[in-house]
Formats: structure tokens, C-alpha cells, sequence
């Protein structure tokens, strides 16, 4: 496969020639842009007609199925115009990594725009856009500052204590809240609640009591609704016609509505912590800073930065972690020759790893498992259908010559469920990812990328996997589960959802 270095459409014929000049067979295969397959564009609205209700063969809402459908129809590489918007839409590996080679120290993309149009219009709040939505060199400043604190192993295992207390206290509300077939209403939104605590603990550096035995307060549960307008507002702005750039739509509303709220909420905080440093300045200097004071003593970083990053750690942490632990929980349920593996080794570890039966880093450490466990959930159903970019350069992919500035889409999901590429894809396998296993086969490495890549991967993946583990240890180590309902699958809210209630049996 060959890559095209050249930069802007002004280059193309110089980039064509320079395919020439490789020999006959690379001209035959280099095809222009408008051959591209995909659906049929029109004028205006492009081929988002094809998600209209009634007309349209896909849903917006189930974005797996639709790029599913469209691999089988067009094959590798699709090409759809979302109202006036260039996508691609890639389901090759190499591809992908084509794409992430050429991405460079500052990688585009095109996302959360109208998130990015509300906080520009508020400079009195924000100094831009926040690491979501920004690009370029602003972006890499941002990016460098915030993920310092994140960025290691040892920088996260501070926070091991506090979320294995909160685990523990959540397993205990399981625990009370079963009913009489041991299922827990409203599963996925106690999850939730349990994810917002962990990131008070983390982010705000207080207890939030999500989880009181009396029932969570009020502000507990409009976080939590917030959080979830604020992705629901995003998708349909994003993935809509944008209307919103000329009018309040009522989603565009609804993102200001909700941000609003959350940023009042991490500003409350900032403030707090701000009086705290000030009263226990020897006290700081003889400790290590939490994250919030990393935050705060850092010169890079303003005061309007870290009220950013705080909010966007509430907005983008309850629901990733509360669907990826929602999906973990039933494959475990589902397989349960799987569950029975796994809580063998939870238990040896917690058994005979320390007599405090407390979970440290070499607990962690020790449950190869139960990590490929949460690897092989996030195969079949990764964080997101895949990873959007802008391309920064005119790139041959799958031999099409695709122009600088094309938005590009990577088919993880798509791709990770087929045979192709995973002996029975569909079976929930882990040993899949163990090198001393039958199983075990070396995979393309750009197939699963459930936190991103490069310089734009998820800044907290560490914090979200060691939480998840410290969370699935502690479920495995009290219950054993059991799913006794049909299949699960999964719905886009942005990022993929349980597309139905979460019944799972808890039983001890």
C-alpha cells in the first residue's frame, strides 16, 4: 500500500504523477475520490437521507448495524456526504494504520462542534473549546499540560484506596437492592451513580454520596442527567444537518442547558480546592499534589482550563465507564464458563496476594485474566463504533486517492466481529488475548483501539481501566452472575449503550 506525502488538493496532479512514476501497476490501482462507493448523495442534505425514518435503511441510533450493512454492500472503504461533510469510512486494518502513521504531533479532528461553538461564545468562561474539540497547537499545549498528572502507571495508582472503597460500598448497594429473582432495578443507572462518585473522588477530591442507603441527593442525579443530555445533544448536533450553526436548535439548547450545569457544578469545586491550598500551604509542600492541585499549581494552565477539564471529566467519564462495566457484567453473566475462570482467579489473588484484603497495584498486577476479559468485551463492543480524524494529508487508502481535509471514520466494531479476522468473532473468548493459551493468535494491531491512538488516545485510559478492574474484582469476589434474557446489543448515544435494561441476577 502505498502513502501520498503531498499536502492540499492544489497537489493532487503532483501526487498522481507520483504514483506514475512508481510503473504501470500502481496508475491502475490509484483511483480518484468520486469512485469512492457508497450511498447516494443529494444535493444539500447528501446521503443523510439514508437515516430518515420511513425512507432511509439506517439508524442514526444504531451506527454498528449501519456500518455493518455498508461493509457488506460496498466493501472496505465507503464514502457517504453528511450534509455537505465528507466521510469515510474505513474496515481494512492497514488502512487504519495508514491513517494513524500519517497523523503527526497535532492529529484533526472533527468532533463535539457544537460543544466547541458554545464555549467559544462564552470567553468569559472558557479560553477555547476544551481537548474535545480543539485542534492544532492549542489542542497539544492543553493535552500536555492536563495529562501529566495521568499519564503513568504510578500517577494513577494513588487513587487505588479510595476507589477500592467505593467499589466495596457499591457491591454492598447491589447487595441491598435485589429483588426477589436477585436482579437490581435500574442497574445500569446505579452503575452510573457509582462512576460519578469515583470521578468526585478523582477529579473533585470529595465524596459525593451517590450511593447514601437513604437514596442519592438531588444535585447526584442531575449530574447524572446532564451528563447524559450532553451526549444525547452532541450526537444529534453532530450527526444531523446543522441547523444549529444558524439557529438555537432545541439539541443546541439542550448542550447549553446541560454544560452550563456541569460547569457550575466543577467551577463549585475549583473554588473549594483553591481556599483548601491556601490554608494548608506547608501541608501541600509535604505530600504528594492530588490531581486537582496538580492541576492548580501548574503555570501552563489557568484557572479556565482546569474548570474545562473538570467538566469534561464528569461529562465524558460517567457514561463510558457505566456502559463499558454494563457490558463487561453481562458477557460475564452470558458465558459463564468465562465468569467461572475469572472469579477463580479473583479470589486466589485476593486470597493469598495480601491478608488485608485490600486491592494494590500487584493485585492488579496479578489477574491476567480478568484483564483479557475486559480487552474481549471491548472487542465485541468497544467505547465507540471507532475513531473519527481529519485527514491531514491526500492519502491513498484501499487504493482510492483520498483528499486532505476528508473526514475519516475507523470500523473497529465492524471489523473486530468478523471472521476475518477473529476465529468465531461472536464467541466471548478471552484466553484470545493470552499468549500461553490454545487460543491465542497475534491480531493486526490496529484492529482493537476501544481508548483511541497516538497523541488524541483517551487522556484518563489508565484511571478507566485500573477502576474497571478494581470494580469487576470486587463484583466477581461477592456474586456470581447469571443473564437469563435474551440477547443484549447495543445502541449509539454517541458512544454505544446497552440497548435494553441491564437485568442481570446477583446471587451470592
Amino acid at each position: 500500500m502505498l502513502e501520498v506525502e503531498m499536502v492540499g488538493r492544489e497537489h493532487m496532479v503532483r501526487c498522481i504523477h507520483r504514483f506514475i512514476s512508481q510503473g504501470r501497476e500502481s496508475r491502475e490501482k490509484v483511483k480518484p475520490f468520486s469512485q469512492v462507493p457508497g450511498p447516494h448523495s443529494i444535493p444539500i442534505i447528501g446521503s443523510l437521507w439514508k437515516y430518515f425514518p420511513l425512507i432511509g435503511e439506517y439508524e442514526m441510533k444504531r451506527l454498528d448495524e449501519a456500518g455493518r450493512r455498508q461493509y457488506e454492500r460496498y466493501g472496505e472503504i465507503v464514502k457517504e456526504n453528511l450534509g455537505g461533510t465528507h466521510v469515510v469510512h474505513l474496515f481494512n486494518p492497514d488502512d487504519i494504520q495508514t491513517v494513524f502513521r500519517l497523523e503527526g504531533k497535532f492529529p484533526l479532528r472533527k468532533s463535539h462542534t457544537a460543544l466547541a461553538k458554545y464555549r467559544l461564545q462564552c470567553p468569559h468562561l472558557y479560553n477555547d473549546g476544551g481537548l474535545l474539540p480543539t485542534n492544532g497547537p492549542v489542542w497539544g499545549k492543553l493535552r500536555s499540560a492536563l495529562q501529566k498528572p495521568l499519564s503513568g502507571l504510578d500517577s494513577v495508582k494513588v487513587f487505588l484506596p479510595v476507589v477500592d472503597e467505593i467499589a466495596l460500598e457499591f457491591v454492598q448497594r447491589l447487595g441491598r437492592l435485589r429483588d426477589e429473582n436477585g436482579e437490581v432495578p435500574s442497574l445500569l443507572h446505579e452503575i452510573s451513580k457509582c462512576a460519578l462518585e469515583i470521578i468526585g473522588a478523582v477529579a473533585l477530591e470529595t465524596r459525593l454520596d451517590c450511593m447514601n442507603a437513604c437514596g442519592s441527593s438531588g444535585e447526584t442525579e442531575e449530574i447524572i442527567v446532564a451528563t447524559m443530555e450532553s451526549l444525547e445533544a452532541v450526537m444529534d448536533t453532530e450527526l444531523s444537518f446543522p441547523l444549529w450553526h444558524w439557529i438555537n436548535t432545541p439539541a443546541y439548547q439542550k448542550l447549553c442547558r446541560a454544560q452550563d450545569f456541569l460547569y457550575r457544578i466543577a467551577e463549585r469545586h475549583v473554588e473549594r480546592k483553591e481556599k483548601e491550598m491556601k490554608l494548608e500551604v506547608s501541608k501541600r509542600r509535604e505530600k504528594n499534589p492530588t490531581l486537582l492541585e496538580a492541576y492548580l499549581m501548574d503555570p501552563q494552565l489557568d484557572r479556565k482550563d482546569i474548570i474545562t477539564m473538570v467538566t469534561d471529566m464528569i461529562f465524558a467519564g460517567i457514561d463510558t465507564t457505566s456502559f463499558s462495566l454494563g457490558f463487561i457484567l453481562y458477557h460475564l453473566a452470558k458465558w459463564e464458563s468465562v465468569q467461572a475462570q475469572a472469579q477463580e482467579e479473583v479470589k486466589e489473588i485476593l486470597k493469598h496476594h495480601n491478608s488485608m484484603n485490600t486491592i494494590t497495584p500487584s493485585t492488579l498486577a496479578g489477574i491476567p485474566y480478568l484483564k483479557a476479559v475486559m480487552k474481549e468485551s471491548m472487542r465485541l463492543v468497544p467505547i465507540s463504533i471507532g475513531i473519527g480524524r481529519i485527514l491531514p494529508h491526500d492519502t491513498v487508502l484501499s487504493g482510492y486517492l483520498i483528499p486532505a481535509g476528508v473526514v475519516i471514520v475507523t470500523g473497529n466494531q465492524v471489523i473486530c466481529n468478523l471472521e476475518r479476522y477473529f476465529q468465531n468473532a461472536h464467541e466471548f473468548r478471552p484466553e484470545r488475548w493470552l499468549r500461553d493459551a490454545e487460543d491465542y493468535k497475534k491480531v493486526h494491531p490496529f484492529l482493537t483501539l476501544p481508548f483511541g491512538y497516538g497523541p488524541r488516545a483517551c487522556i484518563g485510559r489508565r484511571l478507566a481501566e485500573q477502576n474497571l478492574l478494581v470494580l469487576l474484582l470486587r463484583i466477581l469476589e461477592r456474586f456470581k452472575l447469571k443473564w437469563n434474557h435474551g440477547d443484549l446489543g447495543c445502541m449509539t448515544k454517541l458512544i454505544n449503550a446497552p440497548d435494553g435494561p441491564l437485568r442481570i441476577s446477583f446471587s451470592n
